[in-house]
């Protein structure tokens, strides 16, 4: 198995599968008593290698989860193990010399460990055990200002949020009044069409952000329709700064570390 911090932040199990035996196959996967059976058609072969990879992706407060797999062939069990993604860190920890991949490992279990305080999950088990937090300097939430251009009357910005779940996500909210219809409008984000939601009164917006390294990176919402465009510019780091100076542990120390992590 390995990791990745790509998309999301994904535990992948590689299968080597003989010539003829692919329709026999399957990996059955455990997470917080969910689970999930995939087939070799789930998941993404390396041809390099010949191997069939398969993604499960986890959330921030899960790297202490036990992922439990067992690799059937002909209905029979040929392989059981149970991994999780902070004893996968340690191990290269243990193993590499880089500063870079070192820091990044440890800034990574920080944040996992400030995740389960935030949500209180699996907190007997903790991530970041035995690890120094040092916060780094805070950053200047002014620089990273939310833009905004309006030329409709009838929708508003609202504000912004992250959503902190497997993928971290930039949710934008939007206020209306009674004259305004979503189904006259076309909403994109960084020039993509996407799907305005709807909570109540409120409209929202969800864009994923690719990994933490990328907060700082400006995102660009628009709903336009043909007698004008509402845009609005916002990156992670203007939520976190706020966190940063507003909020009170451990949302605070959340912020923190996903600065850190980023």
């Amino acid at each position: 198995h390995s990791m990745a911090l790509g998309d999301d932040l994904d535990m992948r199990f590689h299968v080597a599968v003989r010539a003829g035996a692919e329709d026999a196959v399957s990996l059955l996967v455990n997470v917080a008593g969910k689970e999930k059976t995939y087939r070799l058609a789930d998941g993404v072969k390396d041809e390099a290698t010949g191997h069939h990879i398969f993604s499960v992706s986890l959330a921030a407060a899960q790297m202490t989860e036990p992922v439990s797999v067992k690799l059937m062939a002909d209905g029979k069990a040929v392989h059981t193990g149970s991994y999780t993604v902070k004893d996968y860190a340690e191990s290269l920890l243990a193993q590499t010399q880089n500063e870079s991949l070192t820091a990044l490992l440890q800034a990574m279990l920080v944040y996992g460990g400030k995740a389960q305080t935030y949500f209180a999950y699996r907190v007997e088990d903790m991530a970041d055990a035995n690890l120094e937090f040092a916060p780094l300097p805070i950053p200047d939430a002014s620089n990273f200002d939310c833009k905004i251009q309006n030329g409709l009357d009838d929708i508003w910005v609202y504000g912004a949020t992250l959503v902190l779940r497997s993928r971290t996500a930039i949710r934008y909210y939007f206020a209306v009044n009674d004259r305004f219809d979503p189904a006259d409008c076309t909403v994109c984000a960084d020039g993509k069409e996407v799907p305005l939601h709807a909570n109540g009164d409120i409209y929202y917006v969800e864009l994923t952000v690719a990994n933490p390294a990328l907060l700082d990176t400006e995102h660009t919402v628009t709903i336009s329709r043909q007698e004008g465009t509402l845009s609005v510019s916002y990156s992670g780091i203007h939520y976190v700064a706020r966190m940063w100076e507003k909020a009170e542990n451990p949302l605070k120390e959340l912020a923190q570390a996903l600065y850190g992590y980023h």
